[in-house]
């Protein structure tokens, strides 16, 4: 069931941010994304003076993912897809004809490409400073308003978790998904809360709450998602979900695959070490 998966989810973040040290990582691999070491087991290389980086971390520390099959390396978020392939200039750019000036290379399993094509591919700015490679990401902005942190609430079964989820393309893919699916509106559910009494028909159970906070701690957005009444009987992929955008006030259909691409973002997120945990009542 889901909330058992989460609850797993939860205590490895915890075990991750008690041992992590991204800081250690940046000073070893020289790079560094919105303040964080990116980890990697393999180094970055200099070749014809560019910076090649194995694709598939650099891509997903900037919210991107990443799929090989015969040849071709794609690299997608929410609105851009890069195609690549090994030994060859020409790629292609949401469609388009995009030329590399260094070719991408397959190196101990592991395909290379210049870093700043796919930092700027994904809208980072990179800088370089005193052997140190930095990205910085697009930030999000909401009304105009920058977005700091996502407060993320959960409950399970026996309690419930508060935390907040930080980095740039984090909060972006987020809110991606979430905007993405507000296209099929429905009527508010009968009943719904946290503890809804699920005897009544059409009622809906709160599963999780995202709040779009700005620098000053102050909400810009907030995403309700609740599932209905169905307790104990088949699977989750099996629930009807609910998306409720509190501010505008309207209620939308929502699905699993949507939750568990929310899910990938913040476990990601939390693999990076911007994850904070602010509360929990799980016993």
């Amino acid at each position: 069931m889901l909330s058992m998966k989460r609850a797993l989810m939860l205590m490895m973040t915890v075990l991750f941010l008690c041992g992590a040290s991204p800081a250690l990582s940046a000073t070893e691999y020289g790079i560094i994304i919105d303040g964080v070491g990116v980890v990697s087991d393999v180094k970055p290389e200099v070749k014809k003076g560019r910076t090649m980086v194995p694709i598939r971390v650099i891509s997903e520390y900037l919210g991107a993912d990443v799929k090989w099959s015969n040849g071709t390396a794609t690299i997608t978020n929410y609105n851009v897809l890069l195609q690549l392939r090994v030994n060859q200039l020409n790629a292609s750019k949401n469609g388009a004809p995009y030329v590399l000036d260094v070719k991408p290379y397959l190196k101990n399993g592991r395909i290379y490409v210049p870093l700043r094509v796919i930092a700027e591919t994904f809208g980072a700015k990179v800088h370089y400073e005193k052997g140190m490679v930095h990205l910085y990401s697009a930030p999000l902005f909401i009304e105009g308003r920058q977005v700091k942190i996502i407060e993320k609430e959960y409950q399970y079964t026996f309690g419930g978790t508060v935390e907040h989820i930080s980095g740039n393309v984090h909060l972006s893919a987020m809110y991606h998904v979430l905007k993405g699916n507000t296209s099929a509106a429905v009527a508010a559910p009968t009943e719904y809360s946290w503890s809804p009494n699920l005897s009544i028909q059409g009622a809906f159970k709160k599963t999780l709450q995202l709040r779009f906070l700005d620098t000053h701690g102050e909400s810009l957005a907030q995403y309700d998602i609740y599932h209905d009444s169905l307790d104990g009987i088949g699977s989750s992929e099996q629930r009807e979900f609910r998306l409720h955008d509190v501010q505008a006030d309207r209620w939308y259909a929502f699905s699993h695959t949507a939750l568990e691409d929310i899910y990938t973002i913040s476990d990601r997120a939390a693999d990076q070490g911007l994850v904070s945990l602010i509360s929990s009542t799980m016993p």
